[in-house]
């Protein structure tokens, strides 16, 4: 997942579905999440390794639905003076900053794994955090990824945002709350 402005682009986010896992990366923070084939699920950053008990069903046994965190970050976030060389076939999705909602503060990516032809899950997958101005649904996967992208408004958000390490990303994964 690429940000850009036009002219200047940079990576967020990583997201791929290998032979044995889908994975889910942040690219400016040593945090990732894991689904592996076996239901094992798993998310690593600095702080060492966390097991998501219990285990889940394996990928190609998937049901229901499985939230892989949520990422936020500035929507007016700068990106360095220098091109970053992006392919296009390096992302699934590029946001260009030029169209988000104008009174946006925080841009928040939710995403979730959702059972293929489930379209009923997907509304119950997302509960709402602020106005969701985009959905991005990849059916060609299994399970189906769906990313819902919202503007937020909590003032808690932007506090909490300011307050993360490097100013620029918070991810919040299983068992953490905003509210």
């Amino acid at each position: 997942m690429v940000y850009t402005d036009g002219v200047r682009h940079g990576k967020l986010l990583s997201i791929s579905f290998q032979k044995n896992s889908i994975v889910i990366a942040q690219c400016h923070c040593n945090f990732h999440k894991t689904y592996h084939k076996n239901g094992y699920l798993h998310q690593k950053s600095d702080d060492g390794t966390i097991e998501l008990p219990p285990k889940r069903a394996p990928i190609k046994d998937f049901k229901n639905t499985e939230h892989m965190g949520m990422f936020l970050f500035p929507a007016r976030i700068k990106l360095d003076d220098e091109k970053t060389t992006v392919k296009k076939a390096d992302s699934i999705f590029y946001i260009d900053k030029r169209t988000l909602p104008e009174n946006s503060k925080i841009i928040g990516i939710s995403i979730n794994l959702v059972e293929p032809n489930r379209w009923d899950l997907i509304s119950k997958a997302f509960p709402s955090s602020g106005y969701t101005f985009f959905y991005q649904i990849i059916t060609k996967t299994k399970p189906w990824l769906v990313l819902q992208f919202s503007s937020l408004y909590k003032k808690k958000f932007c506090d909490m945002l300011e307050k993360a390490q490097d100013g620029t990303c918070l991810i919040f994964g299983e068992g953490l709350s905003i509210d």
